[in-house]
């Protein structure tokens, strides 16, 4: 986890010489920057005993083997020699609180769910405003094509493009207030899978036998065992509504089973504000929201 710390402040650091630098060309009032922190969820694939350098998929080993090879090559992490560092399911799982589940959990909010900070100090007046509307990782180009100003080409260089998928969130920007526009969001990888429709969620896990780290992995796969809740109040998932409300997990399933397959889920985790070199994000945080991905 500290390599992951490190990596952050690295990060953090490079984010702010870009942010100096357009403030030094007096260009950073007209610059719309998004930042989305975290990859779908914080990892499960350094499993309950973190993980150096064993490739993801190869032979399993009993937990004490697990455990032995780990401390032999621990002076290797933070190095070009760690090639598959990972950290243990339980930082992970702190990574992703208030969420359950993680990376690669099509079905969970933990698996999905990831903060988005947007900032231009010439468009947003709500400096430090927080937004809660359902949005996705595809919903950011509309957003920049809408705030900019400008069409997607329908044609480049002669060749015909595909219709841009996602719903614009320029609406919430200045009004906290404005509905969701984004209604329907179908999620899928691994077998494990969800749909959201208007603040209901009907999701199904897939136990992977591949990844250890899955608290699922021993259990064979239900078709049935579909969960069903409603975002808008239980946006951490802790009350499974399914027997409440057949009907509304009925219509969700239905809807999933028109959708296509291959859409891969994204992720989430919780609110932060950090300071990026010399630049404070959190002195001039223009929104804040959470988006969606995979």
């Amino acid at each position: 986890m500290e390599v992951y710390a490190g990596y952050l402040t690295y990060t953090n650091y490079e984010v702010g010489r870009l942010i100096n630098h357009l403030k030094e060309i007096n260009q950073l009032d007209n610059t719309l920057v998004f930042i989305s922190i975290g990859d779908n969820g914080a990892s499960k694939e350094g499993t309950l005993n973190w993980d150096i350098d064993r490739p993801l998929f190869s032979k399993p080993l009993t937990e004490q083997e697990n455990i032995d090879y780990n401390l032999s090559k621990v002076g290797e992490i933070g190095t070009s020699a760690a090639s598959e560092g990972n950290y243990p399911l339980g930082w992970a799982q702190a990574a992703n609180t208030p969420f359950k589940y993680w990376k690669q959990d099509a079905n969970s909010e933990g698996g999905t769910h990831n903060p988005l900070i947007v900032f231009w100090p010439r468009g947003i007046k709500d400096n430090g405003g927080i937004r809660t509307q359902y949005s996705h990782v595809i919903d950011v180009l509309p957003t920049t094509l809408e705030l900019v100003g400008i069409k997607a080409p329908g044609q480049i260089k002669g060749i015909k493009q595909d219709a841009i998928e996602g719903t614009s969130l320029a609406c919430s920007i200045n009004d906290s207030k404005a509905p969701s526009r984004h209604s329907l969001q179908y999620y899928y990888i691994f077998g494990s899978r969800s749909i959201y429709h208007d603040g209901w969620k009907a999701e199904l896990a897939y136990p992977s036998r591949s990844i250890t780290g899955n608290a699922q992995s021993k259990q064979a796969f239900d078709e049935n065992a579909w969960e069903l809740y409603n975002l808008n109040e239980d946006y951490t998932e802790r009350i499974d509504l399914a027997k409440e409300y057949p009907e509304k997990l009925a219509e969700l399933k239905l809807s999933s089973k028109s959708r296509p397959k291959l859409i891969i889920s994204t992720h989430t985790l919780h609110g932060t504000m950090y300071s990026v070199g010399e630049f404070t994000v959190s002195k001039v945080l223009s929104h804040f929201s959470m988006l969606r991905k995979m």
